[in-house]
């Protein structure tokens, strides 16, 4: 393929030369008629037109390349020889051009190949000096008759030095150029895999990478930042994208960290300012944290349940036992009308109320036990939405749960627990009524759930605080119901998921596996 781009080359610059010869000629024969005789000239410009062609030709039907530059080469060599025949021989001014076809064999050719083409030029060219001296080949168009002998030797002795000379003078070119072309290419080879390599890696990192010029405008992002920024990666600037309120001159003094929300994802990164003196820029680096900042969340509910946890029993032992006697004097005392009844009723009440929170909260310390029974969880659904349609609530209840049908197993009094804690929280964030929309999907191996309110609605860190135990954004909750909810569902292997913004309402979608675990 290389050789194949030579001989077309070559083909190229002949054509150019003998346009070029052709062009002279007819100038030279304008301006001075009688100078000399062209017609030979012409053929001359014909033959290396013709000579082009029948290469051309060679060249279609794949004649071998190096055969190809041989057969050329030495089309070439006979054609100066013409040139210097028909222009004076000895005399001609032509007759250095056969240091081009010795300068093209330096490039085209191995180094043998080089010196054969220099011999065959010096030996056609001292021929022919020699043939027209002695007569056997007559002048084309003698300028001088005659030439001493010591003259031509000389300068047929110097125009062979100067063949030899240029052929190797233009040999240590050639392999200079080749080594340096050689060299090159490797270094360009090495370059491209860098690129390859450095790009592959870019594009495969688990972490989104974006540059940017000063004014924020984003220059590059890779496959991963696509992924989690989508879109506004390509048609914002990077201080919409992140919401800094810092200017970018504050920006390059230091190590930026951020955190930031795009589309419900909780992004984590850093930015640095890269000075380049031509094009300085900003690199930010980040990823989706999201799943890892659920974790952590989850994990810290989980020490606070295990830290509740040990104290669960002492409250069993020191609280409970109590509390239920002053429970039971207060009911005697309200029976046997002893007392203020309106302070008895009260110590009776605050005490039962006492008690009920102890009894929720040590349900929600306590490991529950394994129970896998055939349950139908829509007609929980429908029984606990029931209660509410009934009550004097203005709350209009809509859904798919009415003709729905979900089978699960599993305990069907912690199935209960989970729905009721979490529309008793949509109720209690709706306090002067709204809609409540409960609906079921019901897939091949698990039920998804949605239950949506009109009600209040949560800011960010209340939704990463509603399951934690004692948290409630309600003054007569103790921050246990969710908390409960939380510990089911993970057990059960299920999930549970929060949206919410304030003043906007609620959806708490949660999700419970149809086998048992």
């Amino acid at each position: 393929m290389e050789n194949q781009k030579k001989i077309v080359s070559l083909i190229r610059y002949r054509f150019i030369v003998a346009t070029t010869l052709l062009i002279s000629a007819i100038i030279i024969q304008v301006i001075s008629p009688y100078l000399l005789k062209m017609d030979f000239f012409y053929y001359l410009v014909l033959a290396i037109y013709l000579l082009n062609f029948l290469y051309l030709l060679f060249l279609k039907i794949n004649i071998n390349n190096s055969i190809q530059l041989y057969i050329q080469i030495f089309g070439d060599i006979i054609i100066v020889t013409w040139l210097v025949y028909i222009s004076g021989g000895m005399t001609s001014p032509f007759y250095f051009l056969y240091i081009l076809p010795i300068i093209i064999s330096s490039f085209l050719l191995p180094s043998k190949g080089l010196w054969i083409v220099t011999s065959i030029s010096s030996l056609l060219f001292g021929s022919l000096v020699d043939l027209m001296y002695y007569g056997i080949i007559p002048p084309y168009n003698p300028i001088e008759k005659d030439i001493p002998q010591e003259l031509i030797l000389y300068n047929l002795f110097i125009s062979i030095f100067a063949f030899f000379s240029s052929a190797y003078l233009s040999s240590l070119l050639s392999r200079s150029l080749k080594k340096a072309d050689k060299e090159l290419k490797v270094v360009e080879q090495k370059f491209r895999d860098l690129e390859i390599f450095s790009r592959s890696i870019i594009e495969n990192m688990s972490s989104g990478l974006i540059t940017a010029n000063l004014s924020g405008k984003i220059t590059f992002f890779n496959k991963r930042a696509f992924e989690i920024i989508g879109d506004k990666v390509s048609t914002k600037s990077l201080w919409e994208i992140l919401g800094f309120k810092k200017s970018p001159e504050e920006v390059k003094e230091k190590r930026n960290t951020f955190e930031i929300i795009v589309d419900d994802k909780i992004i984590g990164g850093n930015i640095s300012f890269i000075e380049d003196s031509k094009n300085p820029y900003f690199v930010v680096l980040f990823q989706d944290i999201t799943e890892s900042k659920k974790l952590e969340r989850e994990l810290k509910i989980k020490e606070k349940m295990a830290t509740l946890g040990e104290m669960a029993t002492f409250v069993a032992h020191e609280i409970r036992n109590p509390l239920t006697a002053i429970s039971g004097a207060a009911q005697l005392m309200k029976e046997e009308s002893i007392g203020e009844p309106e302070l008895v009723d009260i110590i009776f009440k605050e005490s039962k109320r006492l008690k009920d929170f102890i009894t929720e909260f040590l349900d929600t310390m306590k490991p529950f036990p394994k129970v896998n029974t055939k349950v139908d969880f829509a007609e929980i659904i429908r029984n606990s939405l029931s209660l509410i349609s009934h009550s004097k609530r203005n709350i209009q209840i809509k859904g798919n749960f009415e003709k729905a049908s979900a089978i699960v197993y599993g305990d069907e009094r912690h199935l209960r627990t989970i729905f009721w804690n979490i529309i008793l929280n949509s109720l209690k964030a709706m306090p002067d009524g709204g809609v409540l929309e409960v609906n079921l999907k019901d897939g091949e191996k698990e039920v998804e759930i949605s239950v949506k309110d009109s009600g209040i609605g949560m800011d960010k860190e209340e939704i990463q605080r509603i399951f934690e135990p004692f948290y409630s954004n309600f003054g007569d909750g103790y921050g246990i119901g969710m908390s409960l909810v939380w510990k089911l569902i993970n057990e059960m292997d299920g999930k549970i998921n929060v949206k919410s913004s304030k003043g906007q309402g609620t959806e708490i979608v949660f999700t419970i596996p149809k086998e048992a675990r």
